[in-house]
């Protein structure tokens, strides 16, 4: 496929969209027919930020896991016809990086606030999860001897057991599951801080 499209042909939203690696640096090359397919003009209600189509944003975030380990810097270049982005200047060329930098910057306050409430969250479930494991651990001792084998005994035991249980959540909350989130802030925050052009095919 051709990387610049035919100017007589009828272009698919971001048919030639395509990313650039070279020296570290992944350069996203985002073409597009006009200038409303950059954005989500579905949204019903007023927002803080104007919100980016779905497609772009997919295509943004697939790039960055692609390719954050293997670049230190990402760069976005806008590419419109020339008749699409006459139509739209001086606006597009001065407020595309300030409306897409302020999405960007929104977005990653918003999973960092996220990730804040989510070990909030942890550090609370652990809280009551290692009293009611203390609570099971102590009510234990009092039910039945260890060497007796009865039928209290073995309920004895799954209070020992029901106790451990009641901290599997947390501890997992704590250990493993903010990874997602973590990820996520970092493509956003690298998004963020991308170099922002526009220009035309």
């Amino acid at each position: 496929m051709s990387a610049t499209p035919p100017a007589e042909i009828a272009l698919a939203p971001r048919e030639w969209s395509r990313t650039e690696v070279k020296d570290g640096v992944c350069t996203i090359i985002l073409v597009l027919t006009n200038v409303e397919q950059l954005f989500d003009t579905d949204v019903p209600v007023p927002s803080e930020y104007v919100a980016l189509d779905s497609d772009v944003l997919d295509f943004f975030a697939s790039t960055i896991r692609k390719h954050q380990k293997a670049c230190r810097e990402f760069r976005l270049i806008v590419r419109l016809p020339e008749q699409a982005l006459r139509e739209v200047e001086p606006y597009m060329r001065t407020s595309v990086d300030l409306t897409l930098k302020g999405y960007f910057l929104a977005r990653e306050k918003r999973i960092a606030e996220r990730l804040h409430e989510h070990f909030q969250d942890a550090w609370k479930m652990f809280g009551f999860g290692f009293a009611f494991m203390l609570a099971c651990t102590l009510l234990r001792t009092y039910l039945a001897p260890e060497e007796v084998h009865t039928l209290m005994s073995s309920f004895r035991e799954g209070l020992l057991v029901i106790g451990w249980v009641a901290l599997w959540k947390p501890v997992e909350e704590l250990l493993f599951n903010w990874w997602p989130l973590k990820r996520e802030l970092a493509s956003w925050h690298k998004l963020s801080k991308m170099e922002m052009k526009v220009e035309t095919f």
